[in-house]
């Protein structure tokens, strides 16, 4: 068996390391065969994952959508956070969200949650507000934050739209 490196010697004095012909390097029908085959291969694998963050919709773009603990979300309703439906931001005593739910619960359930469970976090009713018997408006207050309630029922489903904000009195 032929060693793996052998040195030769080259006319300007120096010795060079060659590998013997049983290993070189793919000759050049090989090194074609290669590419034809690879560049598919790496074209397949850049659209697997592609396709494995796009079905993700997470749509995190730079949003948090933080909810805030002493706002009351019924049950049945998620959260909708892609492509940012869903945001929130808090720094030094202010808050903002605006949070988007869908679910199954009916609006009369949804509001007598809100309205049995808000008062427990130390929050007021403003206004009850009911236009249409598909939808309904209530808002909240407590201090310097306010928060509005949306309900709405569409196609078998209730969307809720909660909106906190702090009102800054005086400006």
């Amino acid at each position: 068996m032929p060693p793996a490196v052998v040195a030769t010697a080259h006319p300007e004095g120096y010795t060079c390391a060659v590998l013997p012909r049983a290993i070189q390097p793919l000759d050049r029908m090989n090194h074609h065969l290669a590419l034809r085959w690879s560049a598919p291969a790496l074209l397949g694998l850049l659209l697997v994952a592609c396709e494995s963050t796009e079905t993700n919709h997470s749509g995190d773009l730079g949003t948090s959508a933080v909810q805030f603990q002493d706002i009351v979300v019924p049950q049945g309703l998620k959260l909708v956070e892609r492509f940012a439906e869903s945001h929130s931001r808090e720094a030094a005593g202010w808050r903002y969200g605006h949070f988007e739910y869908v679910g199954q619960t009916t609006i009369q359930e949804a509001c007598s949650h809100l309205l049995d469970r808000m008062p427990q976090h130390s929050w007021q009713l403003v206004s009850d507000k009911s236009d249409d018997p598909k939808m309904r408006h209530i808002q909240f207050k407590r201090g310097a934050y306010v928060v509005d309630y949306r309900l709405e029922r569409n196609f078998g489903e209730t969307h809720m739209v909660v909106d906190y904000d702090t009102k800054i009195e005086g400006r």
